[in-house]
């Protein structure tokens, strides 16, 4: 009896390995997804939904799977139901930008709204990136938060620092939204300090009546700050 207990842990072992393996994998069956995004591409969201679904109870620990249902669902409408699975999805891969922002979108789509800002200002905060400042400022201007979504571009383009148009842009956008053409100008001047063939500013100068050419840029007011 002392040689058999050796061989029944191994056996215990391995069963508690096969066991976790079972709920942690990773690799979908290609068919049932093939089946499922062609489902989808025509819009037989109810197949898709099932397919994805079958997915899932074999590989729960599947961020992709989870993004999908919940793609499905927002196409569905079911909005949701589809934050839910998105808010998985996020979980199971927090760094993936893609899911996290179909969570922002599913959630304002669902009335959300608090929940999604908490999550945003959270992921801003705890990153410091200037994409995700930018982020919360776009979803709070959506809302009419328009002081908040005011700090939160100006946040993201303190953190720049000047090095890049996309917090530039955001302000532009921001100020163009309020009616404030001033500032709006700022910016955009700003914008081409930093890279001086912008299309889209270039684009916007024009329609407020400017001919953008050489000394009409400025150093954006971060710059070196």
């Amino acid at each position: 009896m002392a040689r058999a207990i050796p061989f029944m842990r191994t056996l215990t072992l391995a069963a508690a390995a096969a066991f976790l393996l079972a709920g942690c994998e990773t690799h979908p069956n290609p068919t049932l997804r093939a089946q499922a995004y062609d489902a989808y591409a025509v819009g037989n969201y109810e197949l898709a939904l099932t397919r994805h679904r079958q997915i899932a109870e074999r590989y729960p620990q599947n961020a992709r799977t989870r993004f999908d249902i919940g793609r499905t669902l927002t196409a569905m409408g079911r909005h949701a139901d589809a934050a839910d699975e998105f808010e998985i999805a996020h979980q199971l891969s927090p760094n993936n930008d893609e899911y996290f922002l179909a969570l922002a979108e599913a959630q304002y789509a669902a009335g959300r709204h608090e929940r999604m800002v908490a999550n945003l200002r959270k992921r801003a905060g705890d990153s410091g990136r200037v994409a995700d400042w930018i982020m919360l400022g776009d979803f709070q201007l959506r809302l009419g938060a328009t002081d908040d979504a005011l700090v939160a571009y100006r946040q993201a383009a303190g953190i720049d620092r000047g090095r890049s148009v996309e917090p530039q842009l955001a302000l532009a956008r921001f100020y163009r939204s309020i009616g404030d053409n001033r500032n709006e100008l700022v910016r955009l001047r700003s914008v081409l300090f930093i890279d001086a063939g912008n299309e889209a500013a270039t684009r916007r100068l024009r329609e407020l009546g400017h001919v953008p050419g050489p000394g009409f840029a400025i150093q954006p007011p971060e710059l070196g700050g």
